[in-house]
């Protein structure tokens, strides 16, 4: 259904996903796996990292999560070396690419790849239509081409090649966020867990405005709104208990 599909999916596992302004940073997210609290996943959200990018950190610490659980609970505070730090990375990197691009997504598109003559402009329509319907990004969808022997090395070479000489090896062709439909769908998903955390805490303390201004990356007016319908569902809960026990 597409990497937007994950974040709902995976906080109905019990998986909190939680998209924050971190600032432009080299830092795309963090995982955690608390006794109390669960798994969490952190998504850096700013404005600086494109949606697709936010995505794919998500299947990314997914990844951190399910490969390096026994890391989680070590003992030791001896930190790990940057080398097996860089070996965790490219095995996450490996399944969130697996998870994102599925092969039986891929392969039925095969033969746009196959011609003797395919090149990086001749395959760029059918690549933006896959990553549109994927949610990832362009670049994603190249490695994932290229693991599944569909692309050549050169074609790949290509890209990365025009694209540091254009200085856009950052940008993203086609971008999630320049589609209204996949935007609200993209707003919708990451906020919506979110919400519901806030209503989880409203039944224990008092929530603050400001917090979900922060947390939700919205105004006063959208915040006050939330707030409003979250105080509103906890009063009829609490009125319906009442009746009923």
């Amino acid at each position: 259904s597409g990497a937007i599909e994950l974040i709902r999916v995976l906080s109905l596992r019990g998986i909190s996903v939680i998209f924050l302004d971190l600032g432009p940073s080299d830092i795309f997210g963090l995982s955690v796996c608390d006794s109390i609290y669960g798994c969490c996943i952190f998504v850096n959200s700013n404005a600086s990292i494109t949606i697709e990018r936010q995505l794919f950190t998500v299947a990314h610490e997914y990844a951190h999560l399910i490969l390096h659980r026994p890391l989680f609970s070590r003992e030791e505070s001896a930190p790990l070396s940057p080398q097996y730090v860089e070996l965790l990375d490219k095995m996450a990197d490996a399944f969130a690419g697996r998870l994102l691009c599925p092969p039986d997504v891929i392969f039925p598109y095969a033969s746009y790849y196959s011609t003797p003559d395919v090149t990086l402009k001749s395959i760029v329509p059918i690549t933006v239509y896959l990553k549109q319907k994927l949610h990832v990004s362009f670049q994603s969808m190249l490695m994932a081409l290229r693991n599944y022997g569909l692309l050549s090395k050169s074609v790949v070479n290509e890209y990365y090649s025009l694209a540091n000489k254009n200085n856009s090896i950052k940008q993203e062709p086609c971008p999630l966020k320049d589609d209204q439909n996949l935007l609200e769908l993209f707003e919708k998903a990451k906020n919506e867990h979110l919400v519901e955390i806030f209503h989880t805490l409203f039944l224990r303390k008092p929530v603050l405005i400001s917090d979900i201004m922060y947390f939700l990356s919205c105004d006063l007016d959208a915040a006050t709104t939330i707030y409003k319908k979250i105080e509103s569902e906890t009063n009829h809960f609490e009125a319906f208990f009442d009746i009923v026990f």
